[in-house]
Formats: structure tokens, C-alpha cells, sequence
């Protein structure tokens, strides 16, 4: 899942491009997808296909299937890593594909009520095998809870092919090594919310109505995606609801083994 104003933000940021053009940030969802796909491309996975990637991150509701994405480094020519003194660091790569300013989603992953339901963390380059080893502790104690809902939400791989290197009129630095974070997160209920109080806005003035209708799409379809938005809407909501629950269950437990009194609900 992907949205023009967070590429754009990261274009601006990470990149340092005051008017980003389309092609900037065409650039930016290809190295995404890229990293997304090399196991399926080049056979060095264990992920043969992209219903791996749906398994794995959405076992089993059907609604809350929306996948977001995570991507580091992006980096500007001027900081690509050709021009480091010190080589990339693995952990600092991996914690920062947690920090919701690289997500290709306009969300907080890492909001009070947000937690992650999977995460599948994809290695590629040179990366040492020592850290990709110890990465999955070390990143989940920094980062937020995760919804244990079917045995394990956490799983990584890796791919040993550097990334390609650009051409030098390209607007994006060399990276010698990258990794991409493809997660679940219930932050997509607040993204549903931000598109339903959009939707209610533009349809409220009947606003490009005309030209979908003009192409064929019956006015009844614009309320049955309306409701459909709500639905997974809630659905996102519940989980995150039911899994509140569970954290509170458990910090109550944690305070009665220390003796303390545990009060009242």
C-alpha cells in the first residue's frame, strides 16, 4: 500500500528535492518493490511468491489484509554509501524501518494504541551474518508491541545481491546494503477513518462523481465502498480493542506476582 503524499515526503526529506517529480517518486515504489520481489526474481528466499508475503502477514482475517511498507536507507547522492567513511550499519537500518518517517503510508506505527500484527523484515546486500542473526531481539525491544496471533508475527530473510546501482543522473544515492520492513500494523484504522472522512467530504459535493459515473459505474457503488471502508475500518479497530484487553490483563498479572494489590476493573 502506498501514498503519494508520505513518497513525497520522503522525497523532500531523505532525498532533498525541494519539487519532486513523478519519476522521483516512481523511483522511490521501485525500490521498494524491488527489494519486495528479489526472492521471488532471483531464487534466494524461502519466499517463492507473493501469496507467501499474504500467508505470512495476514494469516487469518480476511479484512485486515493491508500491507505496509518500509523502506532504508533512502538517501541523497550526496549521502549515498559510496561516499561513507564507515561502513552501513545493520541495526541502525533496521530500527529506522520502524520510524514511521520511511513508511510509504502516512501513519504512526508506533502510536499509543498501534501495534503490529506481523512484520517481515527483508535483508539485502552485504549485510554481515552476525547481525542478521542477533537483528530480531535487538529491534523488538526498541520497538512496539507485537499481537501474537498466530505463533509468530516476526520473521526475516535475506538476499546477498547488492542492490543495483543507479545511473549517475539519478536523484537517489547508492546503497550497498538495505532493508525493507513489509508489516501489518492496526495504524490502518486511523488511515481507513482518514479516507472515509475524505470520501464523506467529496461526495458530500458530489465532487468527480459525474466522471465516474460517465465511465460506467453505477451511483450505488460509490455506498457499498463506503461501507466496505468501515468495515475494515472496524475491523482494525477490534483487534486493536481485543488486544488492549490482553496488555492489561497481563500488566495486572505482572503487578499481583509483585505483591501489590491488583485493583478493581
Amino acid at each position: 500500500m502506498f501514498e503519494n503524499k508520505a513518497i513525497r515526503d520522503i522525497c523532500v526529506r531523505n532525498l532533498g528535492l525541494t519539487t519532486p517529480t513523478y519519476q522521483s517518486m516512481n523511483r522511490v515504489v521501485a525500490k521498494t518493490i524491488s527489494d519486495l520481489t528479489y526472492s521471488i526474481r532471483f531464487g534466494s528466499g524461502s519466499l517463492t511468491s507473493l501469496d507467501d508475503y499474504q500467508s505470512s502477514l495476514c494469516p487469518y482475517s480476511s479484512e485486515a489484509h493491508f500491507i505496509i511498507q518500509s523502506y532504508s536507507p533512502f538517501l541523497s547522492k550526496e549521502n549515498s554509501d559510496s561516499k561513507r567513511d564507515t561502513y552501513p550499519n545493520t541495526h541502525e537500518r533496521t530500527r529506522n524501518t520502524f520510524q514511521k518517517e520511511n513508511f510509504l503510508v502516512n501513519c504512526d506505527p508506533k502510536g499509543p494504541l498501534n501495534f503490529y500484527l506481523s512484520s517481515l523484515i527483508l535483508f539485502r546486500g552485504d549485510h554481515h551474518l552476525k547481525n542478521f542473526v542477533q537483528i530480531s531481539p535487538t529491534v523488538f525491544q526498541r520497538s512496539p508491541a507485537m499481537y501474537n496471533w498466530y505463533g509468530n508475527s516476526y520473521s526475516q530473510d535475506i538476499c546477498w545481491r547488492v542492490p543495483f546501482h543507479l545511473p549517475e543522473w539519478e536523484e537517489m544515492g547508492q546503497s550497498d546494503l538495505s532493508v525493507l520492513n513489509v508489516c501489518n500494523n492496526t495504524c490502518m484504522k486511523n488511515v481507513f477513518e482518514r479516507y472515509s472522512k475524505k470520501f464523506d467530504e467529496l461526495y458530500q459535493k458530489r465532487s468527480f462523481v459525474h466522471w465516474f459515473i460517465g465511465e460506467g459505474m453505477e451511483e450505488g457503488e460509490f455506498s457499498e465502498a463506503r461501507e466496505e471502508n468501515e468495515t475494515i475500518k472496524n475491523v482494525y479497530e477490534e483487534i486493536r480493542n481485543e488486544f488492549s484487553t490482553l496488555r492489561s490483563q497481563n500488566d495486572l498479572t505482572r503487578t499481583a506476582g509483585r505483591g501489590d494489590k491488583i485493583p478493581s476493573l
